[in-house]
């Protein structure tokens, strides 16, 4: 259902689809361990919803996306138009869906004949950078709920949001380039309105793709729950590497393979037998959805791996798996 009780705990986010409007929220975690217990916590106002222009329905669908069971490394979930009933053989005039893979830096939402929507409830802390370009085309959004940035600006692949409260640092990545508008609460107003900032494309995408990562959960030093002593962090190369392996996504089809080899060719000096476990992440390209920005050099996928997985990773067919610090 679209209750917050209902969540996924993806790693290194935590999901739902419990915000205001349909669609995939976002919520950058924090660990909370002690001795006895561990515990993912996030706050939902630094959280962040894709979801589309044009008027969906409240509740979600599982989408198979071509496989017969949920798979172990993926979740698909889809979107239809408001009041709408879902049918194997309706052929819908637009859905959303989200793409949920685990241990991705990124989520993602697929547009199909829709115009994708991004909500956060905090206010900018300044204004966007547009393809990482400070001192060139600048997105300044209205202050007037329900008014829009006009006019447009042009973004060709991606755009860099930094947050008041939170002190956190999003990424949003698009499949082509995309004419965007903003509304925002201003940083002075905060007292009397409560804060808010969405951003939206001016057209359809007739199949495409944004995709979202957090780059920086303190930007400034202004978050006493991530910052130490007030000082912010210097996240570029995190950013940047976010900006490399943008392009490349696991698909619904990603699965695990267990591979146990001849015993007799795998012993180990002390007796121990060992085999293979092969993510296999059956990628696709971002830029090659619709051919808009093809050209972009494909850097292998990124994911996050925890300091077990990295203790054991070889190189293989297709994939370095280098460990990045």
């Amino acid at each position: 259902g679209n209750s917050n009780e209902n969540r996924v705990f993806q790693i290194p986010y935590v999901v739902d689809a419990a915000d205001v409007i349909p669609g995939i929220r976002t919520h950058p975690s924090r660990l909370l361990a002690s001795p006895h217990e561990v515990q993912m916590a996030y706050e939902p106002e630094n959280a962040i919803t894709l979801s589309a222009v044009e008027p969906l329905n409240n509740q979600y669908r599982v989408a198979g996306m071509g496989q017969s069971t949920i798979g172990r490394l993926f979740l698909g979930l889809e979107w239809f138009p408001d009041n709408s009933r879902y049918s194997e053989d309706q052929d819908y005039e637009y859905k959303i869906q989200a793409h949920i893979a685990r241990g991705s830096p990124y989520i993602s939402t697929m547009y199909f004949n829709a115009t994708p929507r991004l909500l956060v409830h905090r206010s900018l802390i300044d204004l966007p950078t547009i393809d990482g370009l400070t001192n060139q085309t600048k997105l300044v959004c209205s202050n007037v709920s329900g008014e829009f940035t006009n006019p447009p600006v042009l973004v060709n692949r991606h755009i860099q949001l930094r947050f008041h409260a939170s002190d956190m640092t999003w990424m949003v990545f698009f499949s082509e380039p995309t004419e965007v508008q903003c509304s925002s609460t201003l940083k002075e107003t905060l007292d009397t309105n409560p804060p808010y900032f969405e951003l939206r494309a001016t057209k359809k995408y007739t199949k495409g793709m944004v995709r979202i990562a957090m780059a920086n959960n303190c930007t400034s030093g202004l978050n006493p729950r991530y910052c130490e002593n007030g000082q912010r962090r210097d996240n570029s190369a995190y950013l940047n590497m976010l900006i490399r392996h943008a392009d490349l996504y696991p698909t619904a089809k990603a699965d695990i393979e267990l591979e146990y080899p001849d015993v007799a060719e795998t012993k180990l000096l002390n007796g121990v037998e060992k085999f293979h476990i092969r993510f296999n992440w059956n990628t696709a390209a971002m830029s090659s959805i619709n051919n808009e920005m093809l050209g972009i050099p494909q850097i292998e996928l990124l994911m996050l791996g925890l300091p077990h997985h990295q203790a054991i990773l070889h190189a293989t067919v297709g994939s370095t798996n280098q460990v990045i610090t």
